[in-house]
């Protein structure tokens, strides 16, 4: 048994595709919830293991113009007196995927052939 993404599908054979699909089909319409966010020094801080790592962040985007010295020693103090995990617990691979994606709405509607986009 072959199995084939329903995207692939409709790319690589869009005739098959119109025809397995019928006289109707599902177009699916969900909000991104991350578009347009930009990740800040504190969601890079809380992806470090130690304060060794939180300061060389902090160091890197201070070197590179994305935050001012002012607030680079602002949270480098805070890194030393209380550590990395003063801003939350560290986030690990997939954090976003699964605070956001898993639980975005799908909205559903179904469609004739000829409202579809091939």
């Amino acid at each position: 048994m072959v199995e084939i993404d329903i995207e692939e599908l409709r790319k690589r054979y869009p005739n098959l595709y119109k025809e397995l699909m019928g006289s109707r089909g599902i177009k699916l319409r969900f909000k991104d919830p991350l578009r347009g966010f930009q990740p800040g020094a504190i969601d890079f801080i809380r992806r470090a293991e130690t304060k060794e790592q939180a300061l060389e962040v902090i160091d890197y985007m201070e070197k590179k113009g994305e935050i001012p010295h002012d607030y680079a020693e602002e949270l480098r103090d805070i890194i030393n007196k209380h550590g990395p995990r003063f801003f939350g617990e560290k986030k690990e691979d997939g954090y976003y995927l699964k605070k956001y994606w898993m639980n975005y709405q799908v909205e559903e509607k179904e469609l004739s052939n000829d409202e579809l986009d091939y």
